[in-house]
């Protein structure tokens, strides 16, 4: 039998008669309570989570729960779109000892990502399940994030660059592929109808030098037009090195990746052409040997995001490369395999600079090779425009990064012009100055490579308002390397000397 103090001791400690509250306020970012948020505790202490009891926030966003005593992670989860768009909150390091009080909690801001998934017949889709992959690559927790019966579909997710994907593979009775989409949110966007398009299976079997299977070996799928890659749950490997994702029908090129630690090279197949449900049969990976290496720019800086592509020498197949872009510390380590290669190290093309192309380089046993990136500017201005309406003068420069070889997104911006009204781009292979227009023509003209009309936004017949991009693609050529361009403005203006105004020159060399 208990002794009376012992038992009096275990029942006001028992969880079951304990009377600790949780209190605060919940509040939006305006200051604002939030109703209907559903309280969560996680127990950072060891054991199981606990029973809880009014674990909601009213009418006002005030909260009293009654939880065990403890130490906790607190969860807020608010009510999906349009009841809330703000987003889950979790404060760590919760100690809970009759009445805590959290005082105003303040949940993230966030926007409603919402709309309709339709197959291609336009058959509303259930069971679609929703990801919201943020800025940084983390896979945020959301609520509410299933197709309902009507296919339609709410999320609240952050003000930032996001991916929303929609995972197929719980819907029943139909084949479809996934999908994602990009998006940088400012406020609540309708995505209204997304169709996804019916899908099949591609499925193969990822084998070792001995023949066993690969387990864990990732494929990644992009298109093999454009380089856009596909959304593919569940893409990796078994046990047995057997994997089965569903894409549409198209032509595919396909990345295989094995795990770091396996030392296998990766595997490439280019050109898939995909028409129905197709078996790749089995696909041979073979030992290799790790290259790694450090690059950096001129200054000695480390250059993060460089990307490494190796072909074989004398223009041979590409190797398949896994995680082969640099760190923050401008390293870099792939598996490759043994062998004469073309290396090719480019960085991304955000920054101004070049590539970096070895030739024959050759591999027996793991290797480090180090590379300086040089520069490559974005463009320099020369010579002097000529003014329009309101005495300003239009301004050319380059767009959409560094001007290198493959880059599709270089090209030109005009600014400053008159808005609404006629433009074009002068593009040449040498500069001049040449009497125009009663100004100065800084392109010459003979040959002239390119006439570029465009049309300037902006208010129209406004000074200076008038601006517009236009693309101008540097193909894949190395013969291009070192070549320079010289380019100039021409704007239509009623208030200029012979109703054309004329930005200053723009000077860009490209590089590798």
């Amino acid at each position: 039998m208990k002794k009376p103090l012992l038992f009096l001791t275990s029942l006001l400690l028992s969880p079951a008669l304990s009377a600790d509250l949780l209190v605060g306020r919940a509040v939006d970012e305006h200051g604002v309570g939030i109703p209907g948020i559903d309280i969560d505790v996680k127990n950072l202490g060891g054991g199981g989570d606990p029973d809880i009891f009014n674990d909601g926030t009213d009418a006002n966003g005030d909260f009293a729960v009654t939880v065990p005593a403890g130490f906790y992670r607190i969860i807020f989860n608010p009510p999906p779109p349009p009841a809330s768009t703000n987003l889950i909150l979790e404060v760590d390091d919760v100690v809970i000892l009759g009445t805590t009080n959290l005082g105003t909690v303040v949940l993230p801001a966030g926007a409603a990502v919402f709309g309709r998934v339709v197959n291609e017949l336009g058959v509303p889709v259930a069971g679609v399940n929703l990801d919201v992959i943020d800025a940084s690559g983390d896979n945020l927790d959301l609520i509410g994030d299933t197709s309902n019966a009507f296919g339609q579909f709410a999320v609240a997710a952050p003000l930032e660059a996001v991916e929303v994907r929609f995972d197929t593979s719980g819907v029943a009775g139909q084949t479809l592929a996934s999908a994602a989409v990009q998006l940088a949110l400012t406020e609540d966007v309708d995505l209204g109808d997304l169709t996804l398009l019916n899908g099949v299976h591609l499925t193969g079997r990822v084998v070792g030098p001995g023949g066993g299977g690969v387990q864990g070996a990732d494929l990644d799928v992009e298109d093999a037009a454009t380089g856009v890659d596909l959304y593919t749950p569940k893409d990796n490997t078994d046990s047995n090195g057997n994997f089965d994702v569903v894409i549409p029908v198209g032509v595919w090129d396909i990345d295989v990746c094995p795990l770091g630690g396996q030392v296998l090279v990766g595997h490439v197949i280019e050109g898939q052409v995909v028409t129905g449900n197709t078996n790749l049969g089995n696909i041979a990976l073979v030992s290799g040997v790790f290259l790694t290496g450090t690059v950096v720019d001129g200054s000695g800086t480390p250059v993060a995001g460089v990307d490494l592509d190796l072909n074989q020498a004398g223009g041979g197949p590409s190797v398949g490369l896994c995680a082969d872009n640099t760190n923050a510390s401008g390293q870099y380590s792939v598996i490759v395999p043994t062998g004469t290669f073309d290396i090719r190290i480019s960085p991304p093309y955000s920054l101004p600079l070049g590539g970096v192309q070895v030739s024959s380089q050759t591999i027996t046993g793991n290797s480090v090779l180090n590379a300086v990136l040089p520069d490559c500017a974005f463009g320099t201005s020369y010579g002097v425009g000529l003014a329009g309406q309101g005495g300003v003068v239009p301004v050319l420069a380059n767009e959409g990064g560094a001007p290198r070889v493959g880059n599709d997104d270089w090209g030109y911006r005009i600014s400053a012009g008159v808005g609404g009204s006629f433009a074009a781009v002068l593009v040449g292979i040498g500069p001049a100055s040449v009497p125009a227009w009663s100004g100065t023509l800084l392109v010459n003209p003979l040959p002239v490579h390119a006439l570029l009309p465009l049309v300037l936004g902006g208010a129209p017949g406004a000074a200076g308002t008038g601006e517009a991009p236009l693309t101008f693609p540097v193909p894949i050529t190395t013969g291009l390397v070192g070549i320079t361009l010289y380019a100039q403005a021409l704007v239509q203006d009623l208030a200029a000397p012979n109703w054309i105004s004329l930005s200053q020159g723009l000077s860009t060399t490209l590089c590798l």
